[in-house]
């Protein structure tokens, strides 16, 4: 395109319209964030979240997709918000701001707020920069703004500060007494970092290798504790194909360690979902849980056949396949 040509009124004028109708278009880009997540369609797409829906077939950047998908929740909730977005009256990352200060409000300090205010908040931070804004809500709560903060400084380094308070900063004062020698004398953060999450890592593969998460059909539970272990049974009981355990009762959804190891190996610890048109697996390898694939509460067995490994978003997607939105909408809670 070749804009020397222009003379400099129309080119203002251009300018002008381009960005009224890319306000416009981020606003429906929210919408269609919002219907994404609401069907799950991220999830049939063979992505374990929104997010990497949004950073991965999208190809925004982790920021850029933190910031859309965090307005989206934010417009959801307050969707008359949409006229100030398409004003210029509120930018997406101050709606993303303020939804991180609701959360962090409800996290740190139990506080709630309504519909009402966080509409009276949105009208106080309109048309404020970003620091403008962070000092209206530290005002109000300062507990609840983020305090952490991460920088690429180059394609292989990241810099990231955050608060710590006494009792992490005892948690590294005596884990650097104690992993001295794999230290080998280094006393800054990032060796102590490094150690310490190369330490935890090894046990949790470990773990991860014994058993996922849990097992959750997400229907029609009943919970029971028994021998300090959680027995997880179906509203209505089937026989079929179901297993016996000494004292978890006739019907139990218990799980053995050798066919929680079979299976996980098997999957290689990772989500066995795949995409029918793509062929794309999910990536997702964070808080996997044992699924059947015929369900529990329709007869499915626990056998190694019947199990798979899937992300906590693809268990829900096929909770809901199985039994409908309308069933499964008291048992899965959105984010947001």
């Amino acid at each position: 395109m070749n804009l020397t040509t222009v003379s400099k009124t129309e080119l203002l004028d251009r300018t002008r319209l381009l960005v009224e109708r890319e306000r416009c278009i981020t606003s429906e880009i929210l919408w269609h964030l919002f219907e994404i997540e609401r069907r799950r369609l991220f999830a049939e797409q063979g992505f374990p979240s929104l997010f990497e829906y949004c950073t991965r077939q999208l190809k925004y950047s982790g920021s850029a997709a933190y910031r859309r998908i965090s307005a989206m929740r934010l417009l959801k909730e307050v969707p008359e918000m949409e006229i100030k977005i398409n004003s210029g009256e509120l930018s997406v990352t101050t709606a993303s701001q303020l939804q991180s200060f609701f959360i962090a409000a409800r996290r740190e300090e139990n506080k709630v707020f309504s519909p009402a205010e966080k509409r009276e908040l949105i009208e106080k931070v309109q048309g404020k920069s970003t620091r403008d804004c962070a000092k209206i809500l530290t005002a109000i709560s300062p507990r609840a703004i983020p305090v952490e903060t991460e920088r690429v400084l180059t394609p292989k380094q990241t810099e990231i500060r955050f608060v710590a308070d006494d009792e992490l900063l005892a948690v590294f004062a005596r884990f650097r007494e104690l992993a001295a020698c794999q230290l080998g004398g280094a006393s800054d953060y990032a060796s102590l970092f490094k150690v310490m999450g190369k330490t935890a890592l090894a046990k949790l593969e470990v773990a991860g290798k014994k058993g996922a998460t849990g097992t959750k059909d997400l229907v029609g539970i009943k919970e029971s504790v028994a021998n300090k272990e959680l027995v997880v049974l179906p509203a209505q009981e089937v026989r079929c194909g179901t297993t016996k355990v000494p004292g978890k009762g006739a019907f139990s959804r218990y799980l053995r360690k050798k066919v929680k190891e079979q299976v996980w190996a098997r999957d290689s610890g990772q989500c066995s979902y795949v995409d029918r048109d793509s062929k794309r697996r999910c990536s997702g390898r964070y808080g996997l849980e044992f699924d059947h694939r015929l369900p529990f509460a329709l007869g499915g067995d626990t056998s190694v056949e019947n199990l798979w490994l899937l992300c906590r978003a693809h268990n829900q997607y096929y909770a809901v396949k199985s039994f409908g939105d309308k069933k499964m909408g008291q048992y899965i809670l959105r984010a947001g």
